[in-house]
């Protein structure tokens, strides 16, 4: 019993992991709503006939995905991995002003959580987070791009 204990002692797997700091931490993002949300028009319709199909179409299937990334010292972009994921994703929702915090299974937490990795500042030093906005088709609605630290 004794010599387990030791030999437990001298080899520590988790000492071999990083070190994290007091000024480590994670961050939660809340998605409330989008406003105002439009498709991209690139041209013209040709006909009546098309144009009134568009304008009759249903209204947007709304769907925002978050990552996180840090750019390091040679100037790469590294995406962050939560739970086995670069990107996150919430539920679609229907219409031009999509609203997450209305949702009945979201009420307690005021909108949809996207969650980080445990974050150190001391080697994040550009670290950004990204949303993205875009219809069911795949159709690029928007983009936020914010600094974290």
């Amino acid at each position: 019993f004794k010599q387990k204990s030791v030999y437990a002692h001298n080899h520590r797997p988790y000492l071999d992991s990083q070190m994290y700091s007091s000024q480590s931490g994670h961050l939660e993002v809340i998605l409330v709503e989008a406003r105002h949300l439009r498709p991209a028009r690139v041209q013209q319709e040709q006909d009546l006939q098309t144009a009134l199909q568009k304008s009759l179409q249903l209204d947007l299937q709304v769907e925002a995905s978050f990552r996180l990334k840090n750019i390091d010292a040679d100037g790469k972009a590294k995406d962050l991995i939560y739970k086995g994921s670069k990107i996150q994703r919430c539920p679609t929702l229907v219409g031009s002003n999509p609203n997450w915090g209305e949702q009945e299974q979201l009420k307690n937490s005021g909108g949809w959580v996207f969650k980080s990795p445990l974050l150190e500042k001391a080697t994040m030093q550009n670290l950004y987070l990204e949303i993205e906005l875009s219809s069911r088709k795949y159709e690029k609605l928007g983009m936020v791009r914010m600094a974290v630290f």
